[in-house]
């Protein structure tokens, strides 16, 4: 894997981190659209998958604040985010509304309302208003009110309406206070590290399951998940939930060594590709599972879901490479575009 995955410039942990993230939504939607299992991870995974990506991509937000370009930025997220979400989810379209049985045209509306790809939109939103803000103010006791007023602002907005609203603004704002707790992670990483090890992983494991049985046991597993639920029940409980899964998480790759599992890395270096086609992978693979109508496949259902769970992210991988192979502009390679757009200096 060392032609495809090089860490020079990179931090290998963080690139693992966003691996097993994207993964583990590859593994939820094997489990949604192939329903022949029940593997118990769709509702507690669901609370610090997505989070944790965003609270990674805060930590790589910026190495110094205090020189941060605003010029630079948007332009990064432009090339990484705006242009990707636009040619993925324009290239699918067509498949896409065939397949879920809406006409193009509605397809087409989602696309320009920023409704398709939630987590990649919400994330560029996160990402502009911590950049416009930033830009203007850059003390840290300023970003933190900042933090809290976007999260009273999810709050207000989850309270009023239960739409999802253009450009999956309803979910945005609350993206921003994990985009920020890792955005401070890398300023403090010196001082938290002390509390990274072996032990704290362990510690940090018994945490979660605590507060996941506590969730179950006494909640009756009603606390809304506000990335893909409705309202905001036992919201206090959801936070607690969710910065204790990001914790573990933490320690989980920070304990792992990254340069053993470059192939993770490299699915984490390229997650958003992975998460655009994630969905068409599944269903391509849930098709030929039923068209098989293979007799042992159909009784051994957990061997049959780990098998389609291998081959959508075998099939994945191998896309990927192909296309930074021979189309990188398509996944917003950066000397690609400096080659096609010279005088921007992206």
């Amino acid at each position: 894997m060392k032609s495809l995955y090089e860490a020079e410039g990179r931090k290998a942990w963080v690139d693992l981190g966003k691996g097993i993230s994207i993964l583990l939504v590859v593994l939820f939607h094997c489990e949604e659209y192939l329903p022949i299992v029940d593997t118990g991870t769709a509702g507690p995974f669901s609370f610090f998958r997505m989070p944790f990506f965003f609270f990674l991509s805060g930590y790589i937000f910026v190495s110094d604040y205090t020189q941060f370009s605003l010029r630079r930025k948007l332009k990064q997220i432009l090339r990484g985010i705006v242009w990707t979400y636009l040619i993925f989810a324009l290239i699918l379209v067509v498949p896409k509304s065939l397949s879920n049985g809406y006409p193009v045209a509605d397809g087409l509306k989602m696309i320009f309302l920023g409704w398709a790809s939630w987590f990649v939109v919400s994330l560029g939103m996160a990402q502009l208003f911590f950049a416009l803000f930033l830009w203007r103010c850059k003390k840290q006791k300023g970003i933190l009110m900042f933090m809290a007023g976007c999260l009273l602002a999810g709050i207000l907005i989850k309270c009023c309406s239960e739409s999802v609203l253009p450009f999956q603004l309803d979910k945005a704002f609350f993206v921003v206070l994990f985009f920020g707790a890792g955005f401070f992670y890398r300023i403090y990483e010196a001082v938290v590290e002390r509390f990274v090890g072996k032990k704290y992983f362990a510690l940090s494991i018994v945490v979660f399951l605590c507060l996941m049985l506590f969730e179950y046991r006494y909640m009756h597993g009603s606390t809304s998940n506000v990335f893909w639920g409705n309202g905001i029940r036992n919201f206090p409980l959801f936070v607690c939930y969710t910065m204790a899964g990001i914790w573990m998480m933490l320690q989980l790759v920070k304990n792992l060594d990254a340069t053993r599992l470059k192939t993770i890395c490299y699915i984490g270096a390229n997650s958003l590709v992975f998460y655009y086609l994630n969905g068409g992978a599944v269903k391509f693979w849930r098709l030929l599972y039923y068209k098989a109508n293979n007799e042992f496949l159909l009784q051994h259902r957990w061997l049959s879901f780990l098998i389609v769970f291998f081959l959508v992210s075998a099939t994945l991988f191998a896309v990927v490479v192909a296309i930074k192979k021979y189309c990188p502009i398509l996944v917003g390679d950066k000397k690609a575009f400096n080659r096609c757009f010279p005088k921007y200096n992206w």
